[in-house]
């Protein structure tokens, strides 16, 4: 019975992680470490502290992403804390435009938020440009994958800055 809880021990050892954990900016980066171009899967941000309910907390990021934040409203759930936007950004790398695309998720319990990115992509050219389908993963092996999480980083750090008002 020991001999196949070791060799169980062995065999899943041996199967290569299918996620890595990388940090970036303060935030936490999940990358597909089970493809060669390692594609960032999402992007965990702080969990952050202001008073208020699950719900009171989902219902000020409502207001806050209405404002005009960069990023597009799509579900709320305040009874189970949840918030879903859209967002895309432009950024500039050397002489070109840029837009990259998110999906955030905001996630809250009472007294505390944090912010989930996923689904990102970026693509040539400026968001009004680019239709959806020009858009492809952000992969660690691309040179612009710093530039393009610095330019959700920055709409997310207006989104919180909201929070706190």
């Amino acid at each position: 019975m020991e001999y196949r809880y070791l060799v169980l021990a062995a065999v899943l050892a041996s199967i290569p992680a299918a996620a890595e954990e990388v940090q970036f900016e303060g935030h936490a980066i999940e990358v597909d470490a089970s493809q060669e171009a390692r594609n960032i899967l999402r992007m965990t941000g702080t969990r952050y502290g202001v008073r208020g309910s699950a719900a009171q907390i989902i219902d000020k990021a409502r207001q806050c992403i209405g404002s005009g934040r960069g990023f597009t409203l799509e579900s709320t759930d305040p009874a189970n804390g949840k918030l879903s936007a859209n967002g895309r950004f432009d950024y500039r790398q050397l002489w070109s435009t840029h837009s990259v695309r998110a999906r955030l998720t905001i996630e809250a319990d009472d007294g505390h938020f944090r912010l989930v990115q996923s689904e990102l992509g970026h693509a040539q050219g400026s968001g009004a440009e680019t239709p959806d389908a020009g858009y492809s993963p952000i992969s660690q092996e691309n040179d612009d994958w710093r530039e393009a999480l610095a330019a959700t980083i920055e709409a997310e750090t207006r989104l919180v800055d909201c929070m706190y008002r």
